[in-house]
């Protein structure tokens, strides 16, 4: 699986044709589209199904995105945030694999 992440608005077409390569390559796009409607809090949510995928593709150009109010201890926006705890989470894999 790979997690496709961006603002929405302004990346679409970016969003749609890394989309189709991510098909072309046989593998199970992730997109924030795509998730039902949850209980859990929407930014939880995307982190969640980031930190699941084996690839993250971060697509960034000038707009920011929405940055929640709570539970956000970087400031940052969802984006940002995701990319942040996506990378944190693989450091850690990566160093308790290195260890076992």
């Amino acid at each position: 699986m790979i997690f496709l992440s961006s603002t929405m608005e302004d990346l679409q077409k970016e969003r749609d044709a890394t989309t189709e390569v991510v098909n072309t390559l046989r593998q199970v796009p992730i997109r924030a589209e795509y998730f039902v409607a949850r209980r859990e809090n929407p930014v939880e949510v995307c982190i969640n199904e980031a930190t699941k995928c084996s690839v993250y593709i971060g697509i960034f150009k000038e707009k920011y995105g929405f940055v929640p109010g709570t539970d956000n201890p970087y400031g940052l926006s969802v984006t940002a945030l995701g990319m942040i705890i996506v990378v944190e989470a693989r450091r850690t894999t990566i160093r308790n694999q290195a260890v076992n």
